[in-house]
């Protein structure tokens, strides 16, 4: 088959590109069904030479359709929106092809008990390199594990903690910093190349969540105090100052920075979620609630694109927030699948999964579907509660961390 390469014209003061004669469209993705790219084919013009597959893809295969000729615009050679999700694509040598990651799911056939506590495990995040993993205890040292490059074994080099109560932990985005929120209300600065710790003291109750900016020049912690604190450091003396957010009326169980740094978004025992934003006059933080919520709410974060955020709750649910510019409020979606409180919730790296872990003893995977509704798979292990779940930097792996004073890891098989 000989084709020519695509041409730019003009119509109608629009730029379009004209797509050669029986290209080839090459689809790699598992989530698009084969009929998703014949549709979208239709609806750009391109006419069908070979009916698609019904069924859906495997993992890893592909799948090959021709079509003729049509005219498409210029940026839909550049992107495709299809459930929700951005697939970029390129015209290379007479083919319209379409990359999409493969995202194979994630089973208990590849998840490993790879660390045991002596009590209750509260928390665990990775680094930002994804290479070590914090933990936090009841009663353990804090832990900082890595994984053998010989025999793959898990070894803890566990923080010097002794006497101190840790609740919260979090690596700064260099991967050389951790801080961390103790139960009498104290944030703890450790640089782990120098062996520093700086000591910041403004909390009076217990530090529940701690987290840096993506820049890594600010922290943001929440506590039982009811406030927010957020620091940065003093461009004299370079210590940590905070500024205080007040606003929820119960415990603050969350906060976190969005990844582009200008808002923050805390959750709270009052059953709400709140988003702050800095004003660009004064520089003062001010804040607007989103109800919804029928009870406390345990974790919150931004999605990667800063669009989106999702809450967990001692209702059960897991709620999505997306932002209506045309009626100037926020909105949520209600997922319901939990049989009991939801304590930890993210967004995977890529923003197309969303990974939530309960008192059910389980972990859930949650993915929207074409038509925007959601639907999740279970994943359960743990012989008790759930109390922390979080993705690894390539989403590739997720990290849990249960009462029954286990530390699982699962890949994705």
């Amino acid at each position: 088959m000989e084709c020519t390469k695509p041409t730019a014209t003009s119509t109608s003061g629009n730029n379009f590109a004209q797509i050669p004669k029986d290209v080839i469209f090459r689809k790699l993705s598992p989530f698009l069904m084969p009929k998703d790219a014949y549709n979208l084919a239709r609806s750009h013009n391109m006419g069908v030479l070979r009916e698609p597959m019904a069924d859906p893809l495997e993992a890893g295969e592909k799948s090959f359709m021709q079509f003729r000729g049509g005219i498409a615009k210029a940026n839909v050679i550049s992107q495709l929106h299809l459930q929700g999700r951005v697939i970029p694509f390129s015209i290379e040598d007479n083919a319209l092809e379409i990359e999409h990651k493969l995202s194979k799911p994630f089973s208990l056939a590849q998840s490993i008990q790879f660390a045991e506590h002596t009590c209750r495990v509260g928390f665990a995040c990775f680094s930002p390199d994804g290479s070590r993993i914090l933990s936090v205890s009841d009663n353990d040292p804090v832990g900082v594990w890595s994984q053998n490059e010989g025999d793959g074994q898990w070894n803890n080099m566990a923080l010097r903690t002794e006497g101190l109560i840790i609740q919260s932990v979090s690596f700064n985005p260099a991967g050389d910093c951790i801080v961390m929120g103790e139960v009498l209300g104290v944030v703890r600065v450790l640089s782990c190349q120098r062996d520093e710790e700086e000591v910041l003291e403004g909390h009076v109750n217990c530090v529940n969540s701690v987290s840096f900016s993506s820049d890594g020049s600010q922290i943001v912690s929440a506590s039982d105090d009811k406030t927010i604190r957020v620091w940065s450091r003093s461009e004299e003396d370079h210590k940590w100052r905070s500024v205080v957010l007040s606003g929820h009326t119960d415990c603050v169980s969350s906060a976190n920075f969005s990844p582009d740094g200008h808002r923050i978004v805390t959750a709270s025992d009052d059953n709400s979620v709140r988003v702050w934003s800095r004003g660009a006059e004064d520089g003062s933080w001010k804040s607007e609630a989103l109800d919804g919520h029928k009870r406390g709410v345990n974790s919150v974060s931004f999605s990667p694109d800063n669009s989106q955020i999702v809450s967990a709750s001692d209702d059960n649910t897991v709620r999505v927030w997306s932002y209506a510019a045309d009626f100037g409020k926020w909105h949520s979606v209600v997922l319901a699948g939990h049989e009991s409180r939801v304590n930890s919730v993210s967004f995977s790296p890529d923003g197309r999964q969303i990974v939530s872990a309960s008192d059910d003893q389980s972990i859930r995977i949650w993915e929207r579907g074409e038509d925007d509704s959601w639907s999740s798979v279970a994943l359960v292990g743990h012989t008790e509660s759930v109390n922390s779940v979080s993705f690894n930097p390539d989403g590739c792996q997720i990290v849990t961390a249960s009462s029954d004073h286990n530390l699982r890891l699962w890949s994705r098989g």
